[in-house]
């Protein structure tokens, strides 16, 4: 990935307890990042070749300390979840936040 050319916005679940409806609350506002769909593909096969497809997202960002897989990402009317958070070059520059969207 290279230039961060897009905005996104991260929030947190302020709801505190772990309830099943959390109150989403804008944690960063217009953060810089490179934003790409992807696909993974595994192979689940029961009888016969039968694939699983499922759409994720990459973000990439500044690398901040505050960013857990907990957020969710808000980016052009949708809403991603952040499944993970990868420091990919252990250098604290750039973080990859995988995400798959919110339905």
């Amino acid at each position: 990935m290279t230039r961060m050319r897009e905005y996104i916005d991260i929030y947190h679940d302020t709801s505190g307890d772990g309830s099943s409806t959390p109150s989403w609350e804008r944690k960063h506002k217009n953060l810089f990042a490179n934003v790409k769909d992807t696909r993974e593909i595994g192979s689940h096969r029961s009888r016969g070749p039968e694939v699983e497809e499922t759409v994720t997202t990459v973000v990439e960002v500044r690398y901040r300390d505050t960013i857990t897989a907990e957020m969710q990402i808000r980016h052009r009317g949708r809403t991603l979840h952040i499944v993970s958070t990868n420091d990919y070059d252990g250098k604290r520059r750039k973080l990859h936040l995988h995400c798959s969207r919110v339905q």
